[in-house]
């Protein structure tokens, strides 16, 4: 931002208000400070519940000190708190110094992951992602490869809790996801690992997922392993993500999985025509989500091929919010091939569909 773009919107407001340039200035500092304290309000308040929990353990501690509660900084006081002999204490202060923040908080909490009790490292390597700590990566891969049970599950239930996934975890987390055993004592890790990787927005997550899904049995952890790969792959991905549609599927439009939903609707989205014959055998399934993730599918693909099996299908239709979204399509024009005739979705003349599955197939080509 340049200089003058602040400087001149400055002067006329401090103009206005009467002050000078600097008084100006000063208000604007005076309010930033404002602004920081208020954000710092919450914590402060958590830390003073947390002293008053204390009790008299803090208070013995501070009348040796000879300080009063009020001049002590609340760096200080959360870092005294780490010594006090109860675990929920303990594990409190650790919580307020990742919102506290620093150097020395960031210090203190990479000593304490040494330490002896499993619990509070858990709540120590959250405060430290918390801050924002660039060891905290490392740490959690260092956990999902060699930590315990306890610890790799910490990790995984970490990077599901909000903070991104940086780009350089993605390759060490596909290995890691690679070398888990596919019994169920690994399947809790993998279903976290799984939905980590959902935020990762990297086509390599696809090819991984789409060897790994072939052989999980366990239906949830499938459709896990589906919305990840799903959420990764862009159009360019049709093809693979149609391979595993075979396999996940089994050929079967009446299976009662949610998997298949997820890949119905990955069909939709991508707007294109090769991925219409994935979805026109579930618009007849016995299965009524999955004919109805069929139809939301056919109406994101506005494909004129699908006009006719729409048509034929629409009086029969039961599940009336699918019936309500397939004539609304039709009535804004947003399905080639169909129109709405005294309410009643029709075909348009044999002329019109002709000319449109023309130039479908001349896109196709």
């Amino acid at each position: 931002m340049r200089i003058q773009d602040t400087l001149i919107p400055g002067l006329i407001v401090a103009a206005a208000a009467g002050l000078s340039w600097l008084g100006w200035q000063q208000l604007q500092i005076q309010k930033r400070q404002a602004d920081a304290i208020t954000a710092q309000a919450p914590v402060l308040a958590k830390l003073n519940s947390t002293l008053d929990q204390a009790g008299k353990w803090f208070d013995e501690n501070r009348r040796a000190a000879g300080t009063d509660r009020e001049d002590i900084p609340p760096l200080d006081a959360a870092l005294s708190l780490l010594h006090h002999g109860n675990p929920e204490i303990r594990n409190e202060a650790v919580q307020i110094l990742g919102r506290l923040g620093g150097e020395v908080a960031e210090k203190e909490l990479l000593e304490l992951l040494t330490g002896a009790d499993p619990n509070l490292r858990q709540y120590t390597l959250a405060a430290l992602r918390q801050m924002g700590s660039k060891k905290t990566n490392g740490i959690i891969l260092d956990w999902l490869k060699n930590g315990t049970p306890e610890q790799a599950s910490a990790a995984a239930n970490l990077l599901n809790n909000g903070g991104g996934l940086a780009k350089d975890m993605i390759a060490p987390l596909l290995e890691i996801l690679k070398g888990l055993s596919s019994d169920d004592a690994s399947r809790n890790l993998r279903n976290s690992l799984c939905n980590a990787l959902q935020q990762a927005g990297d086509p390599r997550v696809c090819e991984v997922l789409a060897d790994l899904i072939q052989d999980e049995t366990e239906e949830y952890a499938r459709r896990n392993m589906a919305v990840a790969l799903l959420r990764n792959a862009t159009r360019k991905e049709l093809p693979l993500v149609s391979k595993v549609f075979e396999q996940v599927s089994g050929g079967n439009p009446d299976t009662d999985t949610g998997s298949v939903a997820q890949f119905l609707a990955y069909f939709g989205n991508s707007r294109n025509f090769r991925a219409t014959a994935y979805v026109l055998p579930y618009l007849k399934s016995k299965n009524a989500f999955l004919q109805r993730s069929a139809i939301q599918a056919a109406i994101r693909l506005r494909d004129p091929a699908v006009a006719k099996p729409l048509a034929a299908l629409a009086g029969d239709i039961k599940d009336s919010s699918s019936k309500s979204e397939l004539e609304n399509a039709v009535r804004t024009g947003n399905l080639p091939g169909l129109k709405l005739v005294d309410d009643k979705i029709t075909l348009v003349p044999d002329e019109e569909l002709a000319r449109l599955l023309e130039e479908r197939k001349k896109t196709m080509e």
